[in-house]
């Protein structure tokens, strides 16, 4: 099927006016131009004519032609553009793999410190609920005040970061090691909550049995002993584990914003091969319509020569049988 041709799509062929090629367009005045030809005296065959059918025809294939190459450009630069963005997100995956097999974490006994703090600091709060029942069981006139002061005495090793009685490091003396004396080591850790421990008992002897007052006592004695020293080494435990569990939530955040912000940059990266995918598929199917219109505009233009070449041989042929004023009838009627 040949293509119409729309007689407004140009404004010039090959530098002349459309309508001076009317009669190649319309396959009617292109049969009455060879037939013109084959009646005229001329013998030769009018390769002039033949040539304006092929040129007028090979500049629009030649529009055609340029247009697709532009279009062919862009289709590869759009191949490439997503070949690039398909390598840039394959890099980005391996950088996300990358910081998640990078990501360690440090070991760490934050949570079991935690727990031994707090239970550590309820027992601390008990002992001194258990010495102020005791002494309100008692005659003493203030006995939270009593409880309060004697219990803040019987725990002078735990408020004090630095022994008060002894040294708590070894240093030089005028080159001699001043040694720790054990006597004032005993005094302040061992003494002085056995001295609170035991005024307590005193305060409250009245109200209570032997038995009492010395399971009260051995009670009392050793959470002052040990409640103390085990909140400060928790304490310091904490300390050290706190930033160990810190810095691994440092390094996990660090981690997942990373991650975070590559897997944006990935998405972005697919909506782009998206949008280029879409406009390759519309220029390819637009470069097809292209090549099937420079193949019918090709045929088109043999065809048209053809028609032209055939009217010519058969005017020429019948020009022998006629005479000059049937053929000027002829070329009057055709015109």
């Amino acid at each position: 099927m040949e293509e119409p041709i729309d007689k407004d799509a140009t404004k010039q062929v090959g530098g002349f006016p459309i309508s001076d090629f009317d009669w190649i367009i319309d396959k009617n005045l292109l049969r009455d131009e060879g037939i013109y030809y084959g009646l005229s005296d001329a013998d030769h065959v009018p390769n002039e004519k033949i040539e304006a059918i092929r040129q007028f025809f090979q500049e629009r294939i030649r529009t055609l032609e340029t247009d697709t190459i532009a279009k062919h450009s862009f289709s590869q630069q759009k191949e490439k553009e997503i070949a690039d963005q398909h390598t840039d997100i394959a890099q980005k995956q391996i950088q996300i793999q990358s910081i998640k097999e990078d990501l360690v974490y440090e070991n760490h006994d934050f949570w079991r410190v935690l727990v031994g703090l707090t239970l550590y600091v309820s027992i601390f709060l008990f002992n001194f609920w258990l010495i102020f029942s005791w002494l309100e069981t008692s005659q003493v006139k203030t006995p939270f005040i009593t409880a309060l002061g004697v219990y803040l005495f019987g725990s002078l090793n735990l408020f004090g970061r630095f022994s008060i009685l002894y040294h708590s490091d070894e240093s030089t003396l005028n080159g001699e090691h001043d040694q720790r004396e054990k006597w004032k080591v005993y005094l302040e850790e061992f003494f002085i909550p056995f001295i609170a421990s035991v005024y307590i008992c005193y305060l409250g002897a009245g109200s209570h049995d032997l038995a009492g007052i010395v399971i009260f006592f051995l009670l009392i004695y050793t959470l002052f002993l040990f409640t103390g020293k085990g909140i400060l080494n928790q304490l310091v435990s904490a300390k050290t584990e706190s930033i160990k569990f810190l810095g691994n939530m440092k390094r996990k955040s660090d981690g997942n914003k990373s991650i975070l912000k590559l897997q944006a940059a990935i998405s972005q990266q697919n909506i782009a091969i998206e949008e280029n995918q879409n406009q390759l598929l519309i220029v390819q199917a637009e470069i097809l319509e292209s090549e099937k219109a420079i193949a019918m505009i090709t045929e088109q233009k043999e065809t048209n020569v053809f028609l032209f070449l055939s009217e010519y041989e058969l005017a020429k042929a019948a020009r022998q049988s006629l005479n000059r004023k049937q053929i000027g009838q002829i070329i009057s009627s055709r015109r």
